[in-house]
Order: structure tokens, then C-alpha cells, then sequence
């Protein structure tokens, strides 16, 4: 009786054991990392006649999930990023102003980034690095961008993304701004600094195979 008991035992915790790996793997591929507000920057770095500037993005969104094997990362699977042009800001108003204006922020508003391949990537421990290439749409136009980037990840269970890539404004027909009669000139090229912060839940996970 009592090995009868075992057995049926062993056969419910088999059972049961089956179930929960079909539940969670392999891999959790297209699972979304959220972008944390409050830690996440996008800065604009650009150069005028008379002194560089920067703005900063205040109002954005992003997302993206990997491409993951078990617990470990193996590459980028999609990338979803939008921000209000509106929401570009600086400490200077009519800097403010000329640039919304460019922008034409009354009919095209949304800066869209969305990803179309991966160009590279690689894993080392609990970093990773690579570059993707997506759609970027900007005052109503879009282009094809590469993007570098560089990743870690943090003790607090986050993900820390961040890279840097230049654009020329009249790529997206955008006229450089121009302000005080036309004495003051900005440059065409425009640096775009970013550093994102993602979270998903406890789940540790990790770059590289072990």
C-alpha cells in the first residue's frame, strides 16, 4: 500500500515537474523590458555660431526585449522608442522656441525609433555591446539610423543601456535654426546622447553563457 503510494506520488511530482518547464522555457524570447522615467536621459548636443548647446527629451517612452537562450541574453529581438519633439527643452526659451519650430512640432510632434535588424552583438558576463538598425522618424521623415550601444547589468536586477549617435537635421528636412537676425547659426550635425534604464520583474539573468 505504501509503495503504491510512492509510486502515484512520484508520478503527480513528475507531472507536475513537466508542467513547469514547458511553462518557463526554453528561452523567454519577446518578454518586454519597460523603460524606468525617472533614470532614462535622451540629450541632444549641438553647436550654434556663438556657443554649443544642449536640449534634453522629457517626455519619451521605450521598450525592448531580447533574444534570450534558458536565462541568458543572446541578442536584441525588438526595440520600440517614441518621444514628444514638444517635450525638447533647454535653459534657453527662444532656443526653445527656434527649435519646435524647425522641428515643426505642431504637425509632427512624435519621434518614433523602430528597430529593423541587429547589426552585431556581444555578450561578455554581465555586459554586452552591438549595434541595431532601425527606422528613425523625425518631423514627419524617416531614415534608415545605425545605432551603437553599450549595456550592463545592475545589482538592483535593472538593465542600464547607452550609446551615442550623430544626425544631420536636413537628412530629416530639417532647416538648422536660426535666431537674433540670423547672427546666430546652428550646425547641421546633431549628437544624440542616451542612457536608458529597463526593468522586468526579479528575474536574474545574464549575457553570456556560463
Amino acid at each position: 500500500m505504501i509503495t503504491q503510494k510512492i509510486k502515484i506520488w512520484s508520478r503527480l511530482a513528475g507531472t507536475a515537474l513537466l508542467t513547469l518547464l514547458l511553462a518557463t522555457g526554453p528561452g523567454l524570447a519577446g518578454e518586454t523590458y519597460n523603460m524606468v522615467k525617472s533614470n532614462s536621459r535622451v540629450i541632444l548636443h549641438g553647436t550654434s555660431s556663438l556657443h554649443d548647446w544642449e536640449m534634453q527629451l522629457e517626455s519619451m517612452l521605450c521598450t525592448l526585449s531580447f533574444e534570450e537562450e534558458g536565462n541568458r541574453i543572446t541578442g536584441i529581438e525588438s526595440i520600440r522608442f517614441t518621444g514628444n519633439a514638444a517635450s525638447l527643452a533647454s535653459d534657453r526659451k527662444l532656443m526653445d522656441k527656434k527649435a519646435h519650430e524647425a522641428l515643426r512640432t505642431d504637425e509632427h510632434s512624435e519621434i518614433v525609433f523602430s528597430y529593423l535588424s541587429q547589426a552585431e552583438f556581444s555578450p561578455n558576463g554581465n555586459s554586452f555591446k552591438g549595434t541595431v538598425i532601425g527606422q528613425l522618424t523625425l518631423a514627419g521623415n524617416t531614415r534608415n539610423v545605425s545605432v551603437p550601444f553599450q549595456g550592463s547589468f545592475l545589482e538592483n536586477g535593472q538593465i542600464r543601456v547607452e550609446g551615442e549617435v550623430s544626425l544631420n537635421m536636413t537628412d530629416f528636412g530639417v532647416d538648422p535654426p536660426t535666431a537674433l537676425m540670423g547672427t546666430l547659426k546652428t550646425g547641421d550635425t546633431v549628437r544624440v546622447e542616451f542612457t536608458f534604464f529597463f526593468e522586468r520583474g526579479n528575474q536574474e539573468i545574464s549575457a553570456s553563457k556560463e
